[in-house]
């Protein structure tokens, strides 16, 4: 079962209680634990969040620059906070500028140190775009072609385009976007092609294992035909 998450809605809910919109971001990163003892309990083997998109660089400097600093706390607290549970942490998106280096190499110590975990995969979408990845991808899987080979073929294309996908990420089971809108945000759209969508009003810092529990209800009371009658 893979579940992925749009978590939306940090910044304005902590501006709906008169607090800083990074007071949202820390509340948010409390939520995103929650929710990974409830995965654990769910029996997901995948869980893929977003959490910063290519997009997210545009905004104000000092959210950015916050929204490092609580990545990197986020990591400090995943060692100790996961030490016993069996959850691998795994990083999907660019990995390059202007993701600084210092929090680059943290995030693969963090890699390498829980390599070897099986129950849950945590998958945290960082510097990540959908369509940057499926231009990177094609690039790489064309690399070095010529119209006439027959590794242009389209099954042995496909397989060479989703060996370069950033990571081995299964197909999506259920999204689901918190915060409002319905829409899906340049989230892993290679990956979302079968899955069922569940929005969700409730700002991400609100959002309970309970909540996952619904999501997951809603998902299994669900008629998955792929085209078939």
């Amino acid at each position: 079962m893979h579940v992925a998450i749009i978590m939306d809605g940090n910044g304005r809910w902590g501006l709906q209680r008169g607090l800083q919109r990074t007071d949202g971001h820390r509340s948010g990163a409390d939520a995103l634990e929650q929710v990974v003892h409830a995965c654990l309990e769910e029996k997901v083997a995948y869980l893929t969040v977003y959490a910063f998109s290519t997009e997210n660089w545009n905004r104000p400097s000092a959210e950015t620059e916050f929204l490092q600093s609580l990545f990197s706390a986020m990591i400090d607290r995943a060692r100790v906070e996961f030490a016993d549970l069996d959850v691998r942490f795994c990083l999907y998106g660019r990995r390059a500028d202007p993701i600084p280096i210092w929090l680059r190499e943290k995030i693969q110590k963090l890699e390498e140190d829980t390599a070897d975990r099986k129950t849950l995969r945590l998958t945290v979408c960082f510097n990540y775009g959908g369509h940057q990845e499926i231009l990177d991808a094609a690039f790489a899987a064309g690399k070095g072609l010529s119209p006439s080979d027959e590794r242009y073929a389209p099954d042995t294309f496909r397989e060479r385009f989703e060996a370069s996908l950033y990571d081995d990420l299964p197909p999506v089971d259920l999204m689901i976007r918190t915060g409002g809108e319905r829409r899906l945000s340049n989230f892993l759209p290679w990956h979302l092609g079968y899955a069922e969508l569940v929005f969700l009003d409730k700002l991400w810092p609100d959002f309970t294992p309970l909540d996952l529990k619904r999501c997951l209800e809603e998902y299994r009371s669900r008629d998955r035909r792929f085209g078939r009658i």
